[in-house]
């Protein structure tokens, strides 16, 4: 169910109307800072969950690496009362092109995760960047409400289906539709999802990302098959809870354009 999209002008603030037996507007779409805390330099490579299957030597640098970005993490995580923020700044050696690496919900997805088995809470606000660097880096701190962002294009949707089932990939494109392709280059791109029950948000992420080939591109250039994820170098997801008033169903709301010198 498509409840706006447009392209948003600077400083554009807006909600479009709901449709079906919900008579109210839709919901504000829920966005944060990226964490303020101190940036931690990890001492060990993040790794992609580049497959559903990893192979048992990439299990292991999955675990080390976890392992390794929990201890560090921990008197930090310990220290924040509320809602949570993550940030992971991944970077990589120039000789490769951001452009072509693994796509940056596979690196903080499984740290999200880990983090959130450790402090018993989902978090609320995610971010993932990457640039050419030696060091990647890792911040957590308190979720700070902060201004939607407020450039490129935006969508609104409103879905009630599994995101196992592909038509709700069907349904993100249906509510992208009208956008336009992002320009060749890196993206910056956030993602703010509003749930009803009780639910692993963090689930929702890939599958929402698979619904953007029509804004990022397919690796294949007969525009079919998997998206071309690995253009976003700048990427945010935001939570909120409504509980009971939205039921199993999700707000989605995207926005998307090409990077920013500033993504905070």
């Amino acid at each position: 169910m498509l409840l706006h999209r447009r392209q948003r002008p600077e400083g554009w603030h807006g909600y479009g109307m709901r449709s079906g037996t919900m008579r109210s507007m839709s919901l504000p779409a829920p966005s944060f800072n990226s964490p303020a805390g101190e940036r931690t330099t990890l001492r060990v490579t993040p790794v992609s969950q580049s497959s559903e299957q990893l192979s048992i030597k990439d299990q292991l640098r999955m675990a080390r690496y976890l392992d390794h970005s929990e201890t560090l993490l921990a008197p930090a995580l310990t220290a924040v009362s509320g809602p949570i923020a993550l940030h992971l700044d991944v970077g990589l050696p120039a000789t490769k092109s951001l452009l072509q690496q693994p796509s940056l919900e596979r690196y903080v997805f499984p740290l999200a995760e880990r983090l959130k088995n450790v402090v018993g809470q989902q978090l609320t606000s995610v971010w993932c960047t990457k640039q050419h660097s030696d060091l990647s880096t890792v911040t957590v701190g308190p979720a700070a409400p902060a201004p939607a962002p407020a450039f490129g294009q935006t969508a609104t949707l409103l879905t009630r289906r599994s995101y196992a089932k592909p038509r709700f990939k069907e349904e993100i494109q249906d509510a992208v539709a009208g956008l336009k392709p992002v320009p060749d280059g890196p993206v910056a791109l956030h993602i703010a999802f509003v749930t009803g029950l009780p639910r692993t948000w963090a689930n929702l992420w890939k599958p929402t990302i698979d619904g953007l080939g029509e804004l990022l591109g397919y690796r294949n250039p007969q525009g079919q098959g998997d998206v071309n994820a690995e253009r976003i170098t700048q990427l945010a997801f935001h939570h909120r809870s409504e509980g009971g008033a939205l039921g199993h169903s999700v707000q989605i709301t995207v926005t998307i354009g090409p990077s920013l010198p500033n993504f905070t």
